[in-house]
């Protein structure tokens, strides 16, 4: 006890201590004592980089200054200015040879198309025969011209029969006109067409004037001739029925057939011949009119043509 200071007053407190089980220790109080780290001095604050001016920098190049001052960095000098890559331009693609068929002439490849779209080339072609068909070159004339001269024709008391090709021709009757186009057809099919390629429906008088034939709607077909009209009539209807008719044109020379055949609808043609009849070794025949009053089958005229001449426009203008 240190002197000087007074004694610890007596602990009156009851105090009682319990058996502990077997086996368990005493608790220990554990020490108030504190473990003090030392401390680290805090580092000096970085030091400040001072701020380097703006300098230019061209296009593709890109120079830096090594900044020295900076405390740790190590920089290796550049000896020349660092610029963008270039980019080599890149070789053209060889062409590619060309194929077998880009080699072909273009007559074998349109052949081979051909082949391939048989439909197509089938629609094509009957498209381009329905409009060089439907399509005829034309004469028009001035009002008031027409053909005013009836047909000449006289009946051949005896006849003399003479070939057409493996026919036989009989003529019935001379005949001779003077007549405008009005239509012409030609046919393919048919015993006939190997003796008459060219129908002519012709017409004279009314049936040869403009503003007759602008008011009729004629057709060709089946080996016939037919007209109509509507509203007022464009003439008296039995002129026009016997100053008009079809006939199958049988061409004497190539001369005639080339005319009949490029003559336009419209023009004027002179024709000379004879009305004929024909028959055929195996018992086929057939027959001319000789009238233009009839009307139907066998009304049309078989006309074997010899001499043909086209009739300019200007020479009935003149008259």
């Amino acid at each position: 006890m240190d002197e000087g200071q007074p004694p610890d007053p007596p602990d009156d407190r009851p105090s009682f201590e319990l058996p502990l089980p077997p086996g368990m220790k005493p608790l220990e109080e554990p020490s108030r004592a504190r473990s003090a780290e030392p401390m680290h001095e805090p580092s000096p604050p970085p030091r400040a980089v001072p701020a380097l001016p703006p300098q230019p920098v061209a296009p593709n190049e890109l120079e830096l200054e090594a900044p020295h001052d900076l405390p740790g960095l190590e920089l290796e000098p550049v000896s020349r200015p660092r610029r963008a890559p270039s980019v080599a331009p890149s070789a053209a693609p060889e062409a590619e040879p060309p194929s077998a068929s880009a080699q072909e002439p273009p007559h074998v490849r349109a052949m081979a198309w051909a082949r391939a779209h048989p439909r197509v080339v089938v629609l094509v072609v009957l498209t381009l025969l329905a409009l060089w068909h439907a399509w005829e070159p034309s004469e028009r004339w001035p009002r008031g011209v027409a053909l005013n001269d009836e047909p000449e024709q006289e009946t051949i008391e005896s006849p003399q029969v003479h070939a057409f090709g493996d026919y036989h021709l009989v003529p019935r009757a001379t005949y001779r006109l003077r007549a405008r186009v009005l239509s012409r057809e030609r046919y393919h099919l048919g015993r006939e067409s190997e003796l008459s390629s060219y129908d002519l429906a012709l017409g004279w008088g009314v049936m040869s004037r403009q503003e007759v034939l602008d008011a009729l709607d004629i057709r060709q077909g089946s080996r016939r001739y037919r007209y109509s009209w509507s509203g007022q009539d464009p003439a008296e209807p039995r002129t026009m029925a016997r100053q008009s008719a079809n006939h199958h044109i049988l061409a004497g020379s190539e001369e005639v057939a080339d005319l009949v055949a490029d003559v336009p609808v419209g023009g004027a043609l002179e024709l000379e011949g004879e009305l004929v009849a024909v028959e055929s070794p195996d018992g086929w025949h057939w027959d001319t009119s000789l009238t233009r009053l009839d009307v139907g089958d066998g009304a049309c005229e078989i006309f074997h043509v010899r001499r043909a001449r086209r009739i300019p426009l200007s020479e009935l203008v003149g008259r």
